[in-house]
């Protein structure tokens, strides 16, 4: 679990709170959205879009009324990679300000006045990877030993 920044924390506990979702598509020439106005951390900017979030149903939308986007969404976008940050109040913001509430990837979508796509979360990561080897696992059956299971019998073997 991680603690909200000091700037987060100030404006969650405010009587409204609102997040300015961030949006960062990565294309060749990656897009990064912001839910409200254009906003810059650090070096990157992220343009005004009329964007919707819907983290339960992972679904993104896009207004496009004018058809601005559809050109960059029309070439087959699956699996393009896709990270959600929420950052609350008003700006400026820092870097450490950002909380990644997405990372993964674009799946199916349509392309209309409206973009939506589904979102595909990324595998989960396992770390720390440990191997096994003491001392974090120091009570192992010795190499040759056999295990017995109703699909086969394993035997163990010493690492080389």
């Amino acid at each position: 679990m991680r603690d909200l920044s000091t700037h987060n924390a100030a404006n969650v506990a405010g009587p409204v709170t609102r997040p300015v979702w961030l949006v960062y598509l990565g294309f060749g020439v990656p897009l990064r959205l912001s839910s409200r106005e254009e906003i810059t951390i650090g070096s990157d900017t992220y343009s005004g879009a009329n964007i919707r979030v819907d983290l339960k149903g992972f679904r993104l939308a896009i207004f496009n009324a004018d058809l601005q986007w559809s050109s960059l969404f029309l070439s087959g976008v699956s699996g393009t990679a896709v990270k959600i940050w929420a950052v609350w109040g008003e700006g400026p913001f820092d870097a450490v300000d950002l909380d990644l509430w997405f990372d993964g990837e674009l799946g199916q979508g349509t392309v209309g006045t409206t973009i939506e796509f589904q979102l595909r979360p990324s595998a989960p990561k396992q770390t720390p990877r440990l191997s096994v080897t003491p001392p974090t696992f120091n009570h192992l059956p010795p190499a040759g030993a056999e295990i017995i299971t109703p699909s086969g019998i394993y035997v163990l073997q010493g690492s080389e």
